[in-house]
C-alpha cells in the first residue's frame, strides 16, 4: 500500500511540473512579449508625471539626459532631445521630446512598439516673450487622461516711442487648442 501512495505522489509531482524548451505549449495561456532595443530604451527612460504643465520660458525646468537622448536618436525627431515617456500601451509608446531653441519647444511623438514614428506634434512653436508693442506667452499641459493642451496668448500694445510706456492694449488673443491620441496613434485636434 505504501508503494502505491509513493507512486501516486510521484505521479502528481511530475504532472504538475512542465518543461518549457522555449516553445509555447498548446493550451498555455501565454501573452507574446515584445522586446527590442526601442522598448529597452523606453524602460530606462524617465516617466513624465501627470498632470504635466510647462511655460515657454521655463528654460531650465526640464533636463534631457544627453546619453539617453543620443541612444534614442534613431527614434526621435532630428535635433530633439528626450524628456521622458508620457505613456505606453499594448501597441503605442508616447514620448515627450524638446528642441533646442531660445525657449523650450516640446514635441509629442507617438511610436509603435518597434519604435517606428506614427505621428509627431510640436507645441509652443510661436513667439514667446516681449518685443516692442508685443507680449506673447505659451503654455503646454498634459492631463491625466492624456489630453494635450496648448494655450497661446498674445497682446499687442500701442506704445509711446519715447518713454516706451504702454498707452493702450490694441488686441488680446487667446488660442486654446486640445489634442488627443487616436487608437491608431494619430494626434487629433479636439473640436
Amino acid at each position: 500500500m505504501r508503494i502505491y501512495v509513493d507512486l501516486l505522489l510521484l505521479l502528481l509531482v511530475l504532472c504538475s511540473c512542465t518543461v518549457n524548451n522555449g516553445e509555447v505549449q498548446e493550451g498555455a495561456n501565454v501573452d507574446p512579449v515584445v522586446d527590442n532595443d526601442f522598448l529597452s530604451l523606453v524602460r530606462s527612460s524617465p516617466k513624465i508625471e501627470l498632470p504635466f504643465s510647462m511655460y515657454c520660458e521655463d528654460c531650465c525646468g526640464l533636463q534631457a539626459d544627453a546619453v539617453l537622448s543620443k541612444k534614442m536618436g534613431a527614434y526621435l525627431p532630428e535635433g530633439s532631445s528626450l524628456i521622458g515617456v508620457i505613456m505606453q500601451t499594448d501597441s503605442l509608446v508616447v514620448l515627450l521630446a524638446s528642441y533646442a531653441a531660445d525657449w523650450i519647444i516640446p514635441a509629442v511623438t507617438v511610436h509603435n512598439l518597434s519604435g517606428d514614428l506614427i505621428d509627431e506634434k510640436v507645441f509652443m512653436g510661436e513667439w514667446c516673450g516681449t518685443d516692442f508693442g508685443y507680449f506673447g506667452k505659451q503654455y503646454f499641459t498634459i492631463s491625466q487622461d492624456f489630453v494635450f493642451t496648448e494655450i497661446d496668448t498674445s497682446f499687442t500694445f500701442l506704445m509711446d516711442s519715447v518713454t516706451y510706456d504702454i498707452i493702450d492694449t490694441l488686441r488680446t488673443e487667446i488660442v486654446h487648442t486640445k489634442f488627443v491620441i487616436s487608437n491608431s496613434g494619430i494626434l487629433l485636434e479636439e473640436k
